[in-house]
């Protein structure tokens, strides 16, 4: 066998047979550089050190096609791919790409080099169960992927799949026509080749006695069918007069001529770089041009060449470029390919070079591709169940207060108080804007404007019985006790005021001490008079003697006590709670969160125990005094503003403790202080004002007429005269009645002369808060 003293090898054609030469030549450490093998097993340093190649990689092709399906936004695919190195490190390739992009896989087949049509229907009805998979990439050769396309086209829709072909066939097409638009719109991946003019016009001209090239008659034998040893070849024919589909030379003949090239190129520089063998030819230059320094300056390449820049990587790989074809429509040959885009290995980016368009696969409305997904996005608010495949979901409504947890998958409610934010695509809380009292609002200004009215009115009743104070009427109702229960009852109208006010610690606090306060100063006082009515007419019953403890001093020192019991509630409550105001949400699925004063419930049932007890008083000594004269029916007009009282409280405490708006419960509390004080305000002070102004002779009680249980009865005058008056009523068991219709009341324009005549005269029955009634001087018949 001859041998050949060689320095480098170019070769081989595919990737097994270049995998077998590079185990021989790597221990002999002599450089092989391929034009076309591709697989990534020859990138293995410690296995093939002295090999190379000006092909890029099967690695940077696969990257190609992920670059377009992601261009895309398709998240579902299937792979079919065959077994061997090719097929496998092809899918490894992809599969780690996807996963590290959200990139699902939803059938993945591996199939033989040579397949049968049974596992061809076999991985036709896989991928047509996943059909929303509907980008298949086939990593196989030409005949593999007919059949699979051929299969799939009987038991699915046209247009339901789009086809992705590796280099194995991505220039095939044109072979492939009996699939007819099964194929249209599909993908091929393929190196990028370079068409040398000059180089195809000599070699389609030569003729067997043109060239010293050994295997060029065997080429030219095989192209006309003939045998140059027998003479039966004309050797006067060139190749473009031959009838071979295959004349024309191959497509990656630049790969080879640039590989030519860089094997020449490098051994220039070497024997360039080496002093002693400059100039040196034959024998003398083999032995300058070694295997190691060879190969270092192989890796150095950098030129260009017919097929583009042409650079090494550390592994010996090509840094090159891939084409994108898309197989469209032709007329004539059924089918054509477009370029439309470039991948290029050494920046890792695709650039597009034409646009994308669809001839057989409608994109849907609202889009300008096909879609290939397992589901589609969930709608606003919903959180997505994964299923087996990351990329397959349900889609499960959440609750108007939950957000989006943990990518989207899960539904978490949103703490107190907050509500999913949009502006982050419900995957975050946003506090919700909590609703105050206002002025501005529409109940604030009408509470506000109630309130001040009422105001008005306490205000004008105050100046009334001011200029009026010496009048027997009022002085007889104790008229530093009415000042004071004015003062609760104006207090009152205030706390509707306050309560409008922006809830903070000191503003609720203090709208509790008024709002109790209130109350206390009304009925505290309003207890004191009845309790000194019925003291007083008590009295009378066993002697003439006044009680004790009657005077305005003493009136004025029990209400403050009773007002003081109050306030020392108040201060421990408020000692005891520390808030008192505080944020609301009647319902966590409700966008509404309030911000308002907390009245504590320890605090309002004390204020609630401690004015029904005075109220209760009030009530039961307004009914033991029910039988007093006309002249004294204080009694009457207290026990209707208890009465009221007790309503109010039945009326308006249910409805505090049933509602859930805060702001409703504050406008309750308000609502119930409009009506008790306003009720107390009618009650208790109109009437004398009524006296005061238009019952004549009100300023100057001088009669009294007293009714026996008989037949008749005695009138006495102030000045201690008798006269016997008509026939009593039947019924009262002799107990005397005095009646107020027949006093004297002053006329509206004498009240002011005759109140401060009766500032002298001290023989009224009762013509001051002072003095009880002399009911030694009635005698009843």
């Amino acid at each position: 066998m001859p041998s050949h003293d060689v320095v480098a090898v170019i070769g081989s054609t595919n990737s097994p047979q270049s995998v077998a030469v590079a185990h021989v030549l790597g221990p002999a450490q002599l450089p092989m550089a391929s034009f076309f093998s591709t697989s990534d097993d020859l990138s293995n340093k410690e296995l093939f050190p002295y090999f190379m190649r000006t092909l890029p990689p099967d690695k940077f092709q696969f990257r190609a096609m992920f670059h377009i399906i992601k261009q895309h936004g398709w998240t579902y695919v299937s792979v079919v791919h065959v077994t061997g190195s090719y097929g496998e490190n092809g899918f490894k390739q992809l599969r780690d790409l996807f996963d590290q992009n959200g990139i699902c896989l939803a059938v993945v087949r591996k199939i033989s080099r040579k397949m049968t049509v049974d596992e061809a229907e076999d991985v036709a009805e896989d991928l047509v169960a996943h059909s929303n998979a509907r980008v298949v990439i086939v990593i196989s050769n030409r005949d593999n992927a007919q059949m699979i396309i051929a299969a799939t086209g009987l038991l699915s829709p046209s247009g339901s799949f789009l086809w992705m072909a590796s280099d194995a066939w991505a220039n095939s097409p044109t072979y492939m026509t009996d699939l007819g638009d099964l194929l249209l719109d599909a993908f091929l991946v393929s190196p990028m080749v370079a068409d040398i003019d000059e180089f195809e016009e000599r070699f389609m001209n030569l003729r067997p006695n043109d060239t010293a090239d050994p295997w060029f008659p065997e080429y030219w034998e095989r192209l006309f069918n003939c045998s140059l040893q027998d003479g039966t070849c004309n050797t006067t024919l060139t190749a473009h007069e031959a009838n071979a589909s295959d004349n024309r030379p191959t497509t990656f003949s630049g790969h080879i001529i640039d590989t030519v090239f860089m094997l020449a190129n490098a051994t220039a520089r070497v024997l360039a770089a080496t002093p002693e063998c400059e100039g040196v030819t034959g024998r003398g230059a083999r032995d300058c041009v070694t295997g190691p320094r060879l190969l270092s300056e192989l890796k150095a390449t950098r030129q260009n060449g017919y097929t583009g820049w042409l650079e090494l990587d550390a592994n010996g790989d090509r840094l090159g470029r891939y084409v994108i074809k898309q197989v469209v429509p032709d007329p004539v040959h059924v089918y054509d390919t477009v370029v439309v885009a470039e991948f290029d290995s050494l920046t890792r980016k695709m650039t597009l070079t034409n646009n994308v368009t669809w001839f057989y696969h409608a994109p849907l409305p609202g889009q300008d591709h096909p879609e290939s997904k397992c589901s589609h996005p969930c709608a606003a608010h919903e959180a997505r169940v994964v299923q087996e495949v990351t990329c397959c979901w349900l889609c499960n409504p959440c609750r108007v207060n939950d957000r989006l947890a943990f990518n989207g998958t899960r539904c978490e409610a949103c703490p107190p108080f907050t509500w999913p934010d949009p502006d982050t695509d419900e995957s975050t809380c946003l506090a919700i804007p909590p609703d105050t009292p206002r002025l501005d609002s529409v109940m604030g200004a009408v509470q506000t404007a109630l309130a001040f009215l009422c105001l008005l009115v306490c205000l004008l009743v105050f100046i009334f019985f001011h200029r009026h104070r010496s009048c027997r009427v009022i002085k007889a109702s104790s008229r530093e006790l009415s000042f004071l229960m004015l003062l609760a009852i104006a207090m009152g109208y205030v706390v509707m005021v306050t309560m409008v006010a922006p809830p903070t610690d000191l503003t609720c606090r203090l709208n509790f001490l008024l709002f109790c306060l209130s109350f206390t100063l009304l009925y505290g006082p309003l207890l004191v008079r009845a309790l000194r009515i019925f003291r007083i007419f008590e009295a009378s019953k066993r002697s003439a003697r006044r009680p004790r403890f009657i005077e305005s001093g003493h009136q004025i020192v029990f209400s403050f006590a009773f007002i003081a019991v109050q306030v020392v509630m108040c201060v421990v409550m408020m000692l005891e709670h520390p808030e008192w105001h505080r944020l609301s949400q009647s319902s966590p699925q409700e966008y509404y969160v309030e911000l308002s004063c907390e009245f504590p419930q320890a605090a309002l049932a004390s204020f609630l125990v401690y004015n029904v007890l005075l109220v209760a008083v009030c009530t039961l000594l307004a009914f033991k005094t029910r039988r007093l004269p006309d002249n004294f029916n204080e009694s009457r007009f207290i026990s209707m503003c208890v009465s009221t009282k007790l309503v109010v409280l039945c009326c308006f405490v249910p409805a505090y403790i049933v509602s859930q708006r805060q702001l409703l419960r504050m406008l309750m509390l308000a609502l119930a202080v409009a009506l008790n004080h306003s009720v107390a305000l009618v009650f208790l002070f109109l009437p004398k004002i009524y006296a005061v102004c238009y019952l004549e002779g009100a300023g100057d009680i001088n009669q009294t007429t007293v009714h026996g249980g008989g037949a008749g009865g005695v009138t006495r005058s102030m000045n201690g005269s008798t006269t016997e008056t008509g026939t009593g009523v039947p019924g009262l068991g002799g107990r005397p009645r005095v009646s107020m219709m027949n006093v004297g009341l002053p006329r509206i324009g004498e009240s002011h002369v005759e109140c401060e005549h009766a500032q002298h005269n001290g023989s009224g029955v009762f013509d001051s808060e002072d003095k009880a009634p002399n009911f030694n001087q009635i005698h009843p018949v």
